[in-house]
């Protein structure tokens, strides 16, 4: 497990600064949470957007990744 945890966030830290085309699949009380390509529903890490309260579930928006630790990412809405 200790080296399946370096990977995940090897893998997770080059993620960051990147843009990605995210799915939303809902919004709760803290934010929009969605997933980009290469994330699978209930298997992957999801990408968590704190604040973003203007968008519903099946949205898609650009989302610059800014944070990211063993599991999951957070980002921010990219401006068009």
């Amino acid at each position: 497990m200790v080296v399946q945890v370096k990977i995940s966030v090897d893998k997770l830290q080059a993620r960051t600064d990147q843009e990605y085309l995210v799915l939303i699949d809902e919004v709760n009380n803290l934010g929009a949470v969605g997933r980009s390509y290469m994330d699978a529903a209930e298997v992957d890490g999801k990408i968590y957007l704190i604040n973003e309260f203007d968008v519903k579930a099946g949205d898609q928006l650009w989302v610059q990744i800014i944070h990211a630790d063993v599991h999951d990412v957070w980002g921010v809405r990219v401006k068009s």
